[in-house]
């Protein structure tokens, strides 16, 4: 059994890793933001890995006041897509497009990341978490 959980935790920390690169992309194209994002980003004056952090916790909480089961793929997947986030876009890792099309190109590669990472995170025992739906 450990070496099984180990290898699904480095795949949902990988996953992680890759949806929080998808989603630095596509806000760096400039063209527009998923709906996640734009609450993320707009609806505070803090980081968005921060707001996705936030966000994350009040989801989770209500979940739990509904009793329902709260799993470590859930708990990591608050804390590390958030902080992934922030450090990518801290690092400036990603260009910002300068141009439409070149926003164009961007924004097709970090939907790809995302459609990776949905692959990866999500197996066939397990159910979206917020921000991931």
């Amino acid at each position: 059994m450990g070496r099984s959980f180990a290898l699904r935790l480095a795949r949902l920390v990988l996953g992680l890793f890759l949806y929080a690169t998808g989603i630095a992309v596509t806000l760096q194209a400039h063209i527009g933001y998923l709906p996640w994002d734009v609450f993320h980003s707009r609806a505070t004056g803090i980081s968005i890995g921060a707001a996705t952090i936030a966000a994350g916790v009040v989801i989770i909480a209500a979940v739990l006041l509904l009793r329902e089961k709260i799993g470590l793929g859930s708990l990591l997947n608050l804390v590390l897509l958030g902080l992934f986030l922030d450090l990518i876009l801290w690092t400036d890792l990603v260009p910002l497009a300068g141009t439409f099309v070149w926003g164009l190109v961007i924004l097709v590669v970090g939907l790809f990341l995302i459609s990776l990472a949905r692959n990866s995170t999500l197996g066939p025992a397990s159910v979206p978490v917020p921000g991931t739906a």
